[in-house]
């Protein structure tokens, strides 16, 4: 019951369609506590009867996350808001994917040069918008558009 009781509360905040406006919001202190109560379940129960480490790590990234962006988001605009509802990963999944897969197939650990040549190749090559995604639609609300397309000035004097 405990448990269905903090997914709730991430659900309803991260559902939430009312502007984030303040660091203090009380939003991402409930998100806070529930990270805490994860954090406490965590520490004392055996890893078998507890949620994976992968999940674990993607809720901690998550909340933090959040938290992140918002005092980033106010700190450059002061007066500005954030709508968590309205937040779209698919964008970056795509960039980091495309990378994966321009540097030498699938290349899990690349070197630098590696990821330089990768990084040229996605940002003047390749749309980072899946058509399968829920961000590929112009239509949608907060689709997101392929990076070159806000692009002023040329790449070329960044290629090594």
């Amino acid at each position: 019951m405990a448990f269905l009781k903090r997914t709730s509360i991430l659900l309803r905040n991260y559902h939430d369609q009312r502007p984030i406006r303040e660091v203090s919001d009380k939003r991402l202190t409930e998100n806070e506590e529930v990270l805490e109560w994860f954090q406490k379940w965590h520490d004392d129960v055996p890893a078998h009867n507890f949620i994976t480490r992968e999940c674990f790590e993607d809720l901690r990234s998550m909340i933090i996350g959040l938290k992140s962006l918002v005092e980033e988001k106010l700190k450059h605009t002061p007066l500005g808001s954030l709508c968590v509802n309205r937040l779209n990963s698919d964008i970056v999944e795509n960039v980091f994917s495309s990378q994966r897969g321009s540097c030498n197939g699938s290349n899990t650990n690349p070197t630098y040069q590696q990821f330089c040549k990768g990084s040229t190749s996605v940002l003047l090559g390749q749309s980072v918008i899946s058509k399968k995604s829920n961000a590929s639609s112009s239509s949608s609300v907060g689709g997101a558009i392929p990076y070159k397309l806000y692009s002023q000035t040329s790449f070329r004097p960044l290629r090594l």
